[in-house]
């Protein structure tokens, strides 16, 4: 699985991947809870950002999610 935060904009503010099975990539529900830092460890300023999941299925089945999320320090 892996997860990517951009700004409203269409900045990369963050890209994570997850390995199947592990922490993250297991079948089923799965939560990653953000801290607000970007890629390098620095607090991303307060606002709207944009989330994408992207989980490959059986075969070459890919699954996308998008939704808005805020920040707000």
């Amino acid at each position: 699985m892996r997860l990517r935060i951009y700004t409203i904009s269409g900045g990369l503010v963050l890209d994570r991947r997850f390995d199947a099975g592990g922490p993250g990539g297991s079948v089923g529900n799965n939560e990653f809870n953000w801290d607000g830092k970007n890629g390098d460890g620095v607090d991303v300023a307060s606002g709207g950002y944009v989330l994408r999941v992207e989980a490959q299925g059986s075969g070459t089945t890919q699954h996308v999610m998008r939704r808005k999320v805020g920040v707000v320090w």
